[in-house]
């Protein structure tokens, strides 16, 4: 019991007038105003619920796949096929042998050659990639290939090769073209149909000069000087092409414009 100013309090009493007094806020007690709420964010900023969505961004086109009956599964740890699409596409003898001599050495380990792309086709179309391109690095890679797996046919090969990538480059009249003279989509397809005549001309395919031949009135930006100077490569491949069609090499270069297709190279460049 506490006695105060004549009343008598309980020690329970004040317990509990102590108890109420310590929950009144401090602000209240000490006489600060209450902080205002903090502002809300403006409409709009990342996080907030009624921000708008951040614009997608692009995606990469996903690679269409490689057609069943060109696939092999047994070679697929030795070649990768979209690359061989890829050097078919830019004609590139330097990749055109990184598949070759991966499908060869697939075939060492397997003992038989892939079920639609033999090594033997596929190293001597990078064979005459060189020498067109007069890459005499690619032509001793795959020389001392031939020598080391005792492949004759490509070691002959290789030999006349390096006699046409020895001689001096012709200049090409159709490989340059001025800015004016075409808009940025004309020469991008311009581009592709050289290639395509090239690939054309390496791989002795004459129902592909023919349709080569028939899209080449509808080039955009190609001067009549210039159009009779493909027309004239045009005819210089027809008469190289051989006196009779091999139907395994047919079916090569068939087979590598599917390739090609699937690696995008029909969008992007290769």
């Amino acid at each position: 019991m506490m006695k105060a100013n004549g009343f008598v309090w309980p020690a329970t009493g004040l317990l509990a007038c102590w108890m109420l007094t310590s929950l009144v806020p401090t602000a209240a007690r000490s006489g600060d105003q209450p902080q205002p709420p903090a502002p809300a964010a403006d409409a709009g900023q990342p996080g907030r619920p009624d921000a708008p969505a951040p614009a997608p961004t692009a995606q990469p086109a996903a690679p269409q796949p490689i057609p069943e009956d060109l696939r092999d599964a047994a070679f697929d740890r030795y070649v990768d096929l979209y690359l061989l699409g890829k050097a078919w596409g830019g004609v590139d003898p330097v990749l055109l042998a990184d598949c070759g001599l991966q499908l060869a050495e697939g075939e060492r380990v397997l003992l038989r050659p892939h079920k639609a792309l033999p090594a033997e086709r596929v190293l001597a179309l990078a064979v005459k990639a060189a020498a067109d391109r007069h890459d005499t690095a690619t032509l001793d890679r795959l020389a001392k290939a031939a020598e080391r797996d005792g492949r004759n046919d490509l070691a002959s090969q290789v030999a006349s090769a390096r006699k046409l990538a020895g001689a001096a480059r012709a200049v090409d009249p159709t490989a340059t073209v001025a800015v004016e003279e075409m808009t940025p989509n004309e020469y991008a397809v311009y581009q592709r149909w050289l290639l395509d005549l090239k690939a054309a001309r390496l791989a002795g395919d004459g129902e592909a000069l023919g349709k080569l031949e028939a899209e080449l009135p509808a080039l955009g930006g190609v001067s009549q000087e210039r159009s009779e100077q493909l027309k004239k490569q045009l005819a210089e491949a027809r008469a190289s092409l051989p006196e009779k069609a091999n139907p395994e090499a047919a079916a090569l270069i068939r087979a590598l414009d599917r390739l090609r297709a699937v690696s995008r190279c029909e969008v992007d460049p290769c």
